[in-house]
């Protein structure tokens, strides 16, 4: 039985945390729109570190849309993310790979890929006790 294909979001705004996991087979085109709708729906998630969580994702985000996805970003916040968190988790070898083009496409923001979720969580809450202790748990 495949898995239904999603993106599950979670916002936790009392620790400015937004986690975004992958489901299945998804095209980068439904990954970037729906990505960009669920950011346009917060007011300010440029204040927010993220945790995108792929380990269950079974398609491929093409360079280009990730690249736009970027470009996205980056005219929304304006500089307004220096300095938050992106933890990716995900056992997909071109994930890892791409880890350059995850820190020059979000060069504000400091990017780290993961294999494992405990890995992801862990360097979150020392990265974020290091810079704003109130939002660690």
């Amino acid at each position: 039985m495949s898995i239904r294909a999603r993106l599950v979001f979670d916002v936790d705004d009392a620790r400015r945390m937004i986690t975004v996991k992958y489901f299945g087979d998804l095209d980068s085109k439904t990954i970037a729109d729906t990505l960009a709708a669920q950011f346009q729906s917060l007011e300010q998630p440029w204040l927010y570190d993220s945790l995108f969580d792929m380990r269950r994702f079974e398609g491929v985000v093409v360079l280009d849309d990730l690249a736009q996805m970027a470009r996205a970003w980056n005219q929304a916040a304006r500089g307004r993310d220096a300095g938050r968190l992106t933890a990716i988790v995900s056992a997909d070898p071109l994930t890892h790979a791409r880890q350059k083009a995850y820190e020059a496409g979000l060069p504000l923001r400091i990017v780290r890929t993961f294999n494992e979720l405990t890995e992801a969580t862990q360097w979150l809450e020392a990265m974020r006790n290091a810079t704003d202790p109130k939002l660690a748990s």
